[in-house]
């Protein structure tokens, strides 16, 4: 069957004759054509998904499932259910009595699509999980958003490394079985949905948000990471969600905070920010994620957010780009999106748009009662929502939820933690240790020439661990520099280092947040500066890449070695290498300044 429409008016699209070729497309072999008028951006022949290739597309793995028991569960449900079918709320497992009720009543009387767990504990969580899921007439999605693992929200649980540190990795089968473990301990605590990985394009240093959450600046080696981090937790039939869509990488602003603004034009976009999303959705991406972005050159609207947007979800990412697949917008509650749309058409907007799923909205009983009222006036058709409510029970299916799942508790501990995942964590640490700088061949000398060595470490007020260590390995003195060194802390310093062949800088963790702020005093970075210009400096960074570029000198370095983290595993791996029992695999993710370029890194042997 061959279909073909021109003279399309507009950015819109025509939605009701689209949308119906769709559900056609869902049992026949349908060729579309769409011609755009030449106002309406579109994706170019380089990335397009012309009709020929949509064919070789891989669909989404949940839309393959057999229909029976979510065509059964649909023809049950009242309008109000399909509705609550569409919503996911925020859930904790730290708080008290009064949460527990609050969320008990929005299942009740809401008919809730899911729950997205936040801080708290694996246990704790699971019980929870338990009791909601008795209460809830249809299955609960549980989803979560652990970018590296359970650790990101749960206590006594797995932390991996952050995708910038995986970025750095040359081996991308450590990612996929990385998100095989982080499958089966999500299976394990009952959890349907990681609301990950983020392949955004970080080409912005002065990213508030995404920094250290993103694989980097390379867009293949974004896609690489990207599609190994779904294989993975997809082989534990685990959702994944692609965001922050249409590309959160280069913006100055936190969209938790206010509505970004990025102003490249269509060119620029669909070469950069949009590029991983079409080739992941060519590989079968299953559900993305719709940012709070303002973004002229997509939508014109002012103050719009790319959520709201129906050009930007239905026309771009549903029409020219093929995605059939689930769209979760980001959550409802984010001051991007507030600031500008009133609680009651926010969650209106967002399902016109396209989105399948809003998750976190303001004002639950309002955004219910907006959605309802939208459609007895005919804003949103029930064929919308029932086309919404489908895919969700189909995904429900392929995550096993018809079957009720219930959460053993008996060894959840020790079955979250076990053995095997944490020696993985170690090789991520390893393959990401990135060297780039060693002159005159020095790391190879350091374990085996007679020297002296102070070791600082910058930021805490007495020696870190590493150093301390380092000491032991490498006949080296441990001492701090505080990060508000005073400037009587400054002349002891440098009175010890006067003594010592060279000087070993340990730039340590100040924020566990993304950002590039360097944090620290004037006397205590003149003091760095003064070193890396006048004396050989090992400098080992344990933070963003991105520090070193406003450390003045810093080029001149004898050694530079990068861990883009700071903890223990880390710190071990870091002597380790120094002293000659490791070797250097890691490529620099990002571009620091001139000297440091992306995909920079020298490997070294053990």
């Amino acid at each position: 069957m061959n279909v073909t429409f021109d003279e399309m008016k507009g950015v819109k699209y025509h939605r009701a004759i689209v949308k119906k070729i769709r559900r056609i497309a869902a049992y026949a072999t349908v060729t579309i054509t769409l011609c755009y008028c030449t106002d309406s951006p579109s994706i170019s022949g380089k990335n397009d998904v012309a009709p020929a290739e949509r064919q070789s597309m891989i669909r989404p793995a949940f839309l393959s499932v057999d229909h029976s028991w979510a065509d059964s569960i649909l023809s049950t449900l009242t309008l109000e259910e399909k509705i609550g079918q569409l919503i996911m709320i925020r859930a904790f497992s730290n708080q008290g009595a009064k949460h527990k009720a609050e969320i008990e009543k929005h299942i009740e009387e809401y008919k809730i699509g899911g729950l997205i767990f936040f801080q708290g504990g694996p246990v704790r969580q699971a019980k929870l999980t338990n009791r909601y899921q008795t209460l809830s007439k249809i299955p609960l999605f549980i989803a979560i958003d652990g970018e590296w693992g359970l650790g990101m929200r749960l206590d006594s649980t797995l932390s991996y490394p952050y995708q910038m540190s995986l970025g750095a990795i040359q081996d991308n089968g450590l990612i996929k079985v990385m998100s095989e473990d982080m499958g089966q301990q999500f299976k394990r605590l009952g959890i349907h949905w990681n609301l990950a990985p983020v392949v955004d394009i970080n080409n912005n240093p002065n990213n508030p948000v995404i920094n250290f959450r993103s694989f980097g600046e390379d867009k293949h080696n974004v896609v690489l990471k990207g599609h190994n981090y779904i294989a993975g937790l997809e082989a534990s039939s685990i959702l994944t969600s692609l965001k922050h869509f249409p590309g959160h990488g280069d913006t100055h602003t936190d969209s938790h905070k206010a509505l970004p603004n990025i102003d490249h034009d269509f060119s620029r976009l669909e070469d950069i920010e949009l590029f991983p999303f079409i080739q992941l959705i060519q590989k079968g991406a299953g559900t993305i994620m719709a940012a709070h972005l303002n973004i002229p050159a997509l939508d014109s609207t002012s103050h719009g957010p790319t959520s709201l947007s129906e050009f930007i979800i239905n026309e771009l990412l549903k029409g020219q780009m093929g995605f059939e697949g689930l769209v979760i917008s980001d959550a409802m509650d984010m001051k991007g999106l507030t600031d500008h749309v009133e609680k009651g058409k926010a969650a209106v907007m967002a399902l016109k748009a396209g989105n399948d799923i809003i998750e976190l909205v303001e004002d639950l009983p309002l955004a219910v009662q907006s959605i309802k009222e939208a459609v007895v006036n005919h804003q949103i058709s029930v064929d919308d929502i029932d086309e919404k409510c489908k895919k969700v029970l189909l995904a429900k299916y392929w995550t096993g939820l018809f079957r009720r799942p219930f959460i053993q508790l008996d060894n959840l501990y020790n079955d979250l933690n076990k053995g095997g995942f944490d020696s993985l964590i170690v090789d991520l640490y390893r393959g990401s240790a990135t060297l780039l700088e060693n002159r005159d061949s020095l790391l190879f000398r350091l374990s085996k020439e007679p020297k002296s060595i102070a070791a600082l470490a910058v930021g805490p007020r007495q020696p870190s661990s590493f150093v301390k260590n380092m000491a032991t390995s490498l006949n080296a003195q441990p001492m701090a520099l505080p990060r508000y060194a005073s400037k009587a802390h400054i002349r002891q310093l440098k009175k010890a280092v006067a003594k010592n062949d060279y000087v070993l800088l340990a730039l340590h963790q100040l924020y566990n947040r993304p950002g590039i702020k360097l944090g620290y005093g004037r006397n205590t970075r003149s003091f760095i500066e003064e070193l890396l210009s006048t004396r050989k400096v090992l400098l080992v960074n344990f933070r963003s890449p991105y520090i070193l570029a406003p450390i003045k000198h810093v080029e001149k370095a004898k050694i530079v070695l990068l861990n883009y983290q700071d903890n223990e595993t880390t710190r071990k791996i870091a002597m380790e290498i120094l002293s000659g029992k490791l070797g250097t695999f890691g490529k620099l993710p990002v571009t620091i300044n001139e000297r440091w370029q992306v995909g920079d890194g020298i490997t070294v042997n053990k």
